[in-house]
């Protein structure tokens, strides 16, 4: 290296080798030593004496190792330092430097990298977000040491401003560094420039050389895990042995290490010149001179020094010609002497500063002690854990120290106070003067959020006041912060130095920031000081200040950054709809803390405080004309995102227009919304709202209400059929809510949003969109109303309301765009630009949905794929083409190149046979389809001209525009023109509207226009009698009076009409008026009343009084719970009686409160005919009154006696009765007579009315009472109850053993009969205790409600078992069994009683113990019974019960038994258990051998011999084996419930099994049973077997879908989701749903799935592709977005591939095109997703895309197995779908891969 410098010299002068050997001499401080000595000098104490030679020599070493400490006036701009960083700020470093010196490096002096990251940030708004660009803190610690280079000295002239200006970008740093002087075992500092596979690519600051660091040298210094940010700072050793060997390839690239350990032991390499030495090298030295001050060195050809407070020890305690090891500290500009270091922790890579740190700034030290005094400097001294810590003169005391050696003397201690650190010299700096000592504030880290702190104005700024706490601490005042009421212009209320006192809202001592706030509502507050969220306890009080305000409420700050967020619901107890109107940012407010997550860090506030008065209570002020409905113009004073502040005129008030209230239509909203400046004048809006903000609309639907006085404004005044015009206010699950104006809110429920069912409210309705609702009930009381949106309830075939809305559309968007017409640039010259008309483009470039185009006037135009059939076009092209549409906000147009339209355009002609007139029928093609209008062309004679459609027949109207296609041909009408645009309505709409038109010319033509008014009074004469009105006539007129308004007062019973005839003359009086049309009761202020019907009365009261009074008008009729009415008989229908009570309000009577008279209440049609008159007492209020004759309803509570209606006979359990107001209830057979009776409910019958005692009720649960028939309860009498024979059982408790009980058969099983003996009392009777006779059919014999009598054999109470017995020789009663179900008397002993049974516990036990099979001897001989001897059965193996059906007598199964020893086992036993107490027969054999017939026919057969019988014996034992054997085998499957029985018996865990037993039933259609089997098979299978358990609830849900209700279904799935694991549930149900088509109720859990499971992936991926096979990819895209914003980033990837796919495979492949290429353009590494990507595209059958994407892949950077992959897979590709010469040419790309691979290794 040194030879290649020499030959090639850097310019300059050459420097000789004499001259480079004096600057290195060890004698080279003496030359400074003889020019700066002075003659005379003497010591500081003034004493003159002569000193030696040598003393000589070394007080000039001293003044020359003095001279050559760093100071300020000897830094210079290019001077290398090395420095520590001290502070971390947001936009810069400062760095501690040596002897005391700062200086700070700017953001822009990192790295070229970093200064590129930030200028792209600054550059782009929609580029790189400030969070994705490494902060200062990330970059760098507190302590690191860094290698500076000096820039300038910036500041002012004033003392102690002037600072030093750093750079630590290595291009500066190393400028002096050339290629050809980088040698291996340098160390040199670097920056980093980027991530790559397999390292980092480092900035030297050298040209032409970059360094690259391997992961594994990464890792080695940082450890695993650890990433480098670009721009960090690293110190780096070269590696290699000589320069030769450093430089690689044409980028001239070095391979660095940052291995701690190579990095420790790196020294600065032989033959090293000045210019390679940098700050931070190591060097080997070896010291020359001995100094009070420090020591001097030598190393290689250079001198240094090393100050004494960079020394470990003393230097005196070194010796000459020692070898020690310093750093570099810098390089003296003036001496070029170079300054070491021996301070450890800068030789350390990762310096650790545990020690300095433990000491904060501003903390006291009560013992420092001194170490030694520095006359000239200060005194050191030593804290805990041995920390040097140093005090400058300045700091050693408030007063004059004459002697500072005396007072601070060596082993002293003395009180101190951290100043700072100094991580360079690695000391602490301290304070010991009185006045620091005491002083409050030191620094940042000494005040507290929360904390009153006085300061003072320093400085004056637009973002708020800059104020000086203390000398050290700097503090800022926002705008919003420096008082409570907001000013325009703040800060001229301040002045510099002026005194303020605040208090603290956040401070971050590590960045020197502190936020103060001087409004004095918080500096005065006495509320708790939140400065954390633990703090926040439910219910207290805080002050907090508002910093956002959002539609969905407002976010409140507390202290130290805890903020809080308050719902829209919570702002207020008013309602507030714009938040931002009533609240500002930085408004003081009280909140009450509702919950905090103090994990999560966040936490619910709510406004409403008990002890202020709530928001927006106060109205909004108002011009003293004020009214709803009046329309007003107003001026526009300030323009916000959610609409336009304004000022009434002529008032000047202050009002708001919100955006969503310009335009009945969405898209105009936003359109006009652009279109209007500040200043600009709103002509015609409406007062709409004065809750809180005085509102305004501009909706034409409100606007025309008002103008036709049909706007309805008090709540009053909203009846039932209203149909209202709205805006819908808040959509919600269950309907939305829709605002009528002055604050009248309905609500929608979601069965009336639609027609069609509406899974989502929010597909359908937006917040702010127009609509035109359907009032359906109200409710006074509660001041509320429901409505309908229903096309059917609101829509009914008038055509014009779609052509009125369409023509609303166009008149706003006209008004758009001739307000563009004063616009500059592209809005200007879309004014210039008509639909229809015909212009030039160039087509720019061409896709699969269209092409874009660029118009002369530079105006961009899109056309889509269906407006260019038959046009093929390429880039470049030109056309003509048709504008179709004018986007505004987008500023483009929408274009057809359809060239026939073209055509007819341009050779329209307009003449009178081309006129276009309302009425006329014509063709028309569709060309563009919009939200609120179709356009269309016109065929015939206006060829070339363009019309509308509406694409809503209504505003309600969401179908209308699907029927619709592009091109498609329909047939119109032309209804109106307005200005040029023709506005048509299909003929198929016009031809409903004219039979709509004609049916109300029907209804209205009876009813000629009249002049009569309310109150007046006419002669009538009556036409006709109905049930409930009388019909008459007023001339021409026909009128109605209602039966309510015939007399004054009536009979009981009696009709008012009797009195009257038909064609009798009446006189009436005129008191309402009904509409002709829907007989809708009209409201007595409507004008409308000429063509409607009168509503008349002929009660004399009303007749004697002049005039309309206001008692009677009906409809203000009002009642409450009391009130006597006289009511009149119309129908009885389900048990209810209807009643007429006015001409608005009818009534209904319950059968239990028509009458006390059994007789009555038994045919009640029969006595109340209609038209009957009865008083009636009002006991319930509602759409109609609940009415009662026999005067007010009796309570229903525990203990009270009522009526009750037979409405149910179950023969299993009892009566189901019901109770008035909404009580059920259940009399089981034991609580139906004090008497038992057999068959007890036979005497019963459905809709009997009964008296009933009331045992127990739950008003939560009213169809849970409990009810009693028993005289004994009815009677109040006491002595009715000794009355009674069969006690009421109520409990276990009350029965005694061996008591004889009466009771009833409830039902049977296979464990026995179970006998009812209470309400909730029942045991069991085996059946060995049932009969002493064999029972050919238990349930004929015993069916439920047959009384019997029982004997208690045995019980236990505390688990309610009973064993019973209907023996007659237990309970002394003969059993009465009909002769014919009887079979003949069993024999044997008395059977042993066994562990008594539940009825629960029966449905378990289906079968006997098994039994083992035994050894078949052949020589053994078989035993024959005799005949007519019968074998004695033990009572505990025989059950009693016939086992054959089959035949007519009672016959027993039995086997042949072979000879055996005694005690020996039986012949034949059998492997699987099987119920006894079901037909079974032996196989092949229909009957048994022996029968229990009588003698004679036994003696009829032809008699065997005994080898016969032997035979026979054995052939059926035979057949029997083979038989269990195959069931044991498995190898035929059942035939029967028994066979099933025994099989799961054997495999009860198997789930097969089960499922094979469930769909055996279910295919005999026994679906009661399969669901019995089911509930077995919950109940029995292990709870450690999940799988098979989830087995059986699949297949019980797919039972339920099937053949069960939408109710059982949802029973089971909830019981599985308890038992099962719920994600599975979900998922086994939806595809049931799927299955069986039913779709919506698979959305619905879908739904619910990803609201419960939001961040499983598989969720959204399995919904998303639900809703693509379902053909709504617009779903699933709205659905991705969902998913976004609820999974982990981590999962975005995997998820917006697979949705990229089902793109591919169910939507659009150019959109799963367009998917991949965004995920590949941010991850290019992701092979597996590159495959995926490519796989997609093969099936898509594009093979030139796919060739150019295995181009892209196969020139990737990944490793070469990957590549591998690739190259097999594109071989595989062109051998399937290309030629010969494509393989080849696959094959050459890979050989070439090879080879470059194979280049690259060697």
């Amino acid at each position: 290296m040194a030879a290649i410098e020499e030959a090639f010299p850097r310019g300059g002068k050459e420097k000789s080798k004499n001259s480079q050997i004096t600057n290195v001499d060890e004698d080279f401080f003496k030359t400074k030593e003889n020019k700066s000595r002075k003659r005379g000098s003497s010591s500081k104490d003034g004493i003159k004496r002569k000193k030696l030679k040598s003393d000589k020599d070394q007080s000039r070493s001293e003044a020359t190792f003095g001279s050559e400490t760093l100071v300020f006036k000897a830094v210079s701009p290019g001077m290398l330092i090395l420095g520590c960083v001290k502070e971390i700020q947001e936009y810069e470093l400062v760095l501690n430097l040596p002897n005391g010196l700062k200086g700070f490096v700017p953001i822009t002096s990192i790295s070229d990298t970093y200064t590129k990251l930030l200028q792209q940030m600054v550059a782009s708004n929609d580029g790189e977000k400030e969070e994705d660009i490494p902060s200062l803190h990330d970059l760098f610690t507190v302590g690191q040491v860094l290698c500076c280079k000096c820039v300038e000295l910036v500041g002012g002239k004033k003392a102690g401003k002037k600072r030093l200006k750093l750079t630590i970008n290595p291009g500066e740093v190393n400028k002096s560094l050339q290629a050809s002087g980088l040698k291996g075992g340098m160390v040199i500092p670097c920056s980093v420039s980027s991530k790559e596979d397999h390292g980092y690519v480092l900035d030297v600051g050298i040209k032409g050389v970059q360094a690259f660091l391997g992961n594994k040298d990464a890792a080695k210094g940082l450890g695993k895990g650890c990433v480098l940010h670009p721009g960090q700072h690293l110190k780096c050793k070269v590696k290699g042995s000589s320069s030769l060997g450093l430089m690689s390839g044409d980028t001239r690239t070095i391979q660095v290490t940052i291995s701690l350990k190579e990095l420790n032991d790196a020294v600065v390499p032989d033959g090293s010149t000045l210019q390679n030495l940098l700050p931070g090298m190591l060097v080997n030295a070896k010291i020359s001179k001995l100094y009070e001050s420090g020591i001097g060195v030598k190393f290689l050809t250079y001198s240094g020094i090393i100050n004494k407070s960079h020394l470990m020890k003393d230097p005196q305690s070194f010796q000459k010609q020692e070898e020690v090891r310093g750093t570099i500290l810098y390089i003296h500009p003036t001496t070029k002497s170079i300054s070491l270091s021996m301070l450890p922790h800068l030789k350390e890579v990762q310096p650790s500063n545990d020690l300095l740190a433990s000491f904060s700034p501003g903390s006291v030290i009560e013992k420092a002690e001194v170490l030694s005094v520095d006359k000239t400097k200060g005194v050191y001294l030593r804290l805990e854990k041995n920390v040097t810590a140093f005090a400058p003169l300045k700091n050693l005391s408030d007063k004059e120290i004459k002697d500072i050696a005396q007072v601070f003397r060596a082993g002293s201690t003395h009180r101190c106070r951290v100043l700072d650190h100094d991580y360079m010299d690695n000391i602490m700096l301290v304070s010991c003067k009185e006045s620091v000592l005491n002083q409050k504030f030191l620094g940042y880290q000494d005040i507290h959020p929360g904390m009153v702190v006085e300061c003072n104005v320093q400085g004056i700024h637009k973002k708020g006041v800059s104020v000086k706490v203390s000398n050290q601490i700097r503090g800022f005042v926002p705008t919003i912060h420096l008082f409570d009421a907001a000013l325009k212009q703040p800060e001229k209320k301040f002045k510099e130095s002026q005194k303020m006192k605040c208090r603290v809202l956040n401070v971050d001592p590590a960045k020197q920031r502190l936020i103060l706030t001087h409004k004095r509502s918080l500096v005065n507050s006495k509320l708790p000081i939140i400065t954390q969220y633990s703090q926040l306890e439910t219910g207290i009080t805080v002050d907090g200040f508002i910093v956002k305000i959002m539609d969905a409420g407002v976010l409140v700050a507390l202290y130290n950054n805890v903020k809080g967020f308050v719902p829209k619901k919570e702002l207020s107890a008013e309602k507030i709809d714009y938040p931002e109107k009533m609240f500002y940012i930085g408004q003081v407010v009280k909140c009450r803390v509702l919950n905090c997550f103090p994990d999560e860090e966040r936490a619910t506030l709510s406004f409403k405080v008990s002890e202020r008065t709530p928001f927006g209570s106060k109205l909004a002020t108002v011009p003293e004309d004020f009214e709803i409905g009046k329309l007003v113009d107003c001026k526009i004073t300030k323009k916000t995102d959610s609409g336009f502040d304004v000022a009434l005129l002529p008032s000047r008030l202050r009002a708001f227009i919100p955006k969503a209230h310009l335009s009945d239509h969405m898209e105009n909203c936003e359109v006009l919304w652009d279109s209007y400046s500040e200043g600009n004048v709103i002509k015609s809006a409406m007062y709409f709202n004065r809750s809180s903000v005085l509102t305004l609309t501009k909706k034409p639907s409100f606007v025309q209400a008002a103008k036709d006085d049909n706007l309805i404004t008090e709540f009053s005044k909203i009846k039932p059929g209203l149909l209202l015009p709205g805006v819908i206010h808040k959509v919600m699950d269950y309907g939305v809510f829709v605002d009528t104006c002055n604050a009248l809110i309905g609500l929608a429920p979601t069965k009336f949003m639609s027609d069609k069912r509406v899974a989502d409210a929010s597909s359908l309705y937006k917040v702010g969109q127009s609509v035109i609702a359907k009032v359906i009930e109200v409710d006074e009381e509660k001041k509320r109303f429901l409505l309908s949106l229903r096309m059917s309830d609101c829509y009914h075939d008038d055509t014009s309301i779609g052509i009125d809305h369409l023509e609303d559309y166009l008149v706003e968007r006209d008004l758009v765009l001739s307000k563009l017409e004063g616009k500059k640039g592209q809005k200007h010259r879309l004014s210039e630009v008509a639909v229809g008309s015909v212009v030039g483009v160039t087509v720019a470039e061409v896709t699969e949905h269209g092409a874009l185009c660029n118009l002369e006037s530079g105006l961009r135009g899109v056309v889509t794929y269906e407006n260019m059939i038959g046009v093929t076009c390429q880039p470049g092209d030109h056309l003509e083409a048709v504008v179709l549409h004018i986007d505004v906000l987008a500023s483009c147009l929408e274009l057809a190149f359809n060239q026939e339209l073209v055509k007819a355009i341009k050779h329209k002609r307009e003449n009178k046979f081309s006129q276009v007139k309302p009425g006329q029928h014509m063709k028309c093609d569709v060309l563009l389809i919009k939200d609120d209008f179709i356009l269309v062309s016109l065929k015939g004679h206006a060829l070339g001209k363009l019309g509308y459609l509406p694409a809503k027949k209504h505003p309600n109207d969401f179908l209308e525009k699907h029927q619709f296609s592009i091109n498609q041909t329909n047939s119109v009408v032309v209804k109106r023109i307005y200005m040029d645009h023709i506005l048509l309505s299909l003929q198929t709409h016009e031809e409903k509207n004219a039979e709509r038109e004609e049916a109300e010319k029907e209804k209205s033509r009876g009813v000629p226009e009249h002049k009569l008014k309310l109150g007046a009074r006419v002669k009538a004469v009556i036409h006709k009698f109905l049930d409930l009105q009388i019909n008459i006539s007023i001339g021409d007129v026909p009128g109605r009076i209602c039966i309510s308004e015939v007399v004054d007062d009536i009979e009981e019973g009696k009709s008012p009409f009797e009195d009257y005839k038909v064609n009798q003359e009446v006189k009436v009086k005129i008191i309402g008026f009904r509409d002709s049309k829907s007989y809708r009761y009209l409201p007595i202020s409507n004008p409308k009343c000429s063509k409607a019907i009168p509503e008349c009365t002929l009660k004399p009261s009303k007749l004697a009084v002049k005039g309309f009074r206001d008692d009677e008008d009906v409809s203000a009729s009002t009642y409450k719970i009391g009130d006597k009415v006289t009511a009149f008989a119309h129908t009885f229908v389900n048990h209810c009686l209807w009643m007429q009570v006015n001409p608005l309000v009818r009534g209904k009577v319950y059968i239990l409160n028509l009458s006390d008279n059994q007789k009555v209440l038994s045919c009640p049609d029969q006595y109340f005919k209609p038209g009957t008159a009865y008083t009636a007492t009002v006991i319930g209020l509602g759409k109609e009154l609940e009415l009662s004759l026999v005067g007010a309803k009796s309570e229903v509570k525990a203990g009270a006696v009522v009526r009750g209606l037979v409405t149910q006979i179950q023969p299993h359990s009892g009566l189901m009765v019901h109770l008035s107001d909404g009580y059920k209830g259940k009399v089981v057979f034991t609580d139906i007579a004090d008497t038992f009776t057999d068959m007890p409910l036979s005497c019963f019958k459905e809709n009997q009315i009964v008296q009933c005692f009331v045992v127990s009720c739950d008003k939560k649960q009213r169809d849970k009472c409990v009810l009693s028939l028993r005289k004994s309860r009815l009677s109040k009498e006491g002595n009715q109850r000794n009355k009674v024979k069969d006690k009421e059982i109520v409990k276990y408790e009350d029965i005694k053993q061996g008591q004889v009980l009466c009771g009833f058969i409830n039902n049977s099983s296979s464990t026995g009969v179970f006998v009812s003996l209470g309400r909730n009392v029942s045991g069991r009777v085996k059946f060995s205790n049932l009969s002493d006779y064999f029972v050919k059919n238990i349930e004929e014999t015993y069916p439920p409600g047959k009384l019997v009598t029982a004997k208690v054999l045995s019980i236990d109470a505390s688990s309610h078992k009973l064993e019973l017995s209907l023996l007659e020789k237990d309970t002394g009663v003969p059993e009465s069994i009909p002769k014919a179900l009887m079979t003949n008397k069993r024999l044997g002993k008395p059977t042993k009683t066994k562990k008594p049974v539940t009825e629960q516990e029966s449905q378990k036990e289906t079968a006997m113990k098994d039994t083992k099979p035994v050894k078949r001897k052949a020589d053994k001989e078989p035993e024959i019974k005799k005949k007519k001897k019968k074998p004695e059965v033990a009572e505990d193996q025989d059950s009693g019960v016939d086992t054959n059906d089959k035949s007519d007598s009672d016959t027993e199964v039995k086997a042949a038994t072979t000879k055996r020893p005694a005690g020996g086992t039986p012949r034949l036993k059998l492997s699987t258990s099987f119920s006894w107490d079901t037909s079974f027969s032996l196989p092949g054999k229909q009957e048994s051998d022996e029968s229990e017939d009588s003698d004679d026919e036994e003696e009829d057969k032809p008699k065997k011999t005994k080898k016969q019988k032997i035979e026979e014996q054995k052939q059926e034992e035979k057949k029997l084996i083979e038989r269990e054997e195959r069931m044991l085998g498995q190898q035929m499957e059942p035939q029967s419930i028994e066979e099933y029985d025994r099989l799961v018996l054997q495999s009860s865990d198997s789930s097969v099994v089960w499922l094979a037993y469930m769909a055996f039933l279910l295919k005999t259609t026994e679906i009661d049973k399969a669901r019995a089997v089911a509930e077995r098979a919950l109940k029995t299978i292990s709870f450690r077997e999940e799988q098979e358990k989830l087995n059986v609830w699949v297949a019980y849900m797919n039972l339920e879908n099937m053949y069960g209700s939408p109710e059982q279904l949802n029973q089971v799935f909830e019981r599985a989701l308890q038992q099962a694991e719920p994600f599975k549930v979900y998922q086994k149900l939806i595809d049931i749903y799927v299955r069986s088509e039913k779709h919506e109720l698979a959305e619905q859990l879908y739904n619910k799935l990803v609201k419960r499971f939001s961040l499983r992936k598989d969720t959204w991926i399995s919904f998303g592709t639900f809703y693509f096979r379902q053909n709504r990819a617009e779903s699933a895209r709205k659905l991705l977005q969902r998913s976004l914003k609820s999974l982990e980033k981590k999962d975005h990837i995997e998820l917006i591939a697979k949705f990229a796919q089902m793109e591919f495979q169910h939507g659009e492949a150019e959109r799963g095109k367009t998917m991949f290429e965004n995920i590949l353009s941010n991850y290019p590494k992701r092979t597996d997703l590159w495959s995926v990507y490519i796989d997609m595209m093969i099936k898509v059958g594009e093979l030139e895309p796919v060739r150019h994407l295995f181009e892209r892949v196969i020139n990737l950077n990944v490793s070469a197995k990957k590549m591998k992959f690739f190259f097999k897979k594109f071989l595989e590709f062109e051998k399937k779908y290309g030629s010969e010469e494509t393989v080849d040419a696959v094959k050459r790309k890979a050989v070439d891969y090879v080879e470059l691979k194979a280049g690259e290794s060697s």
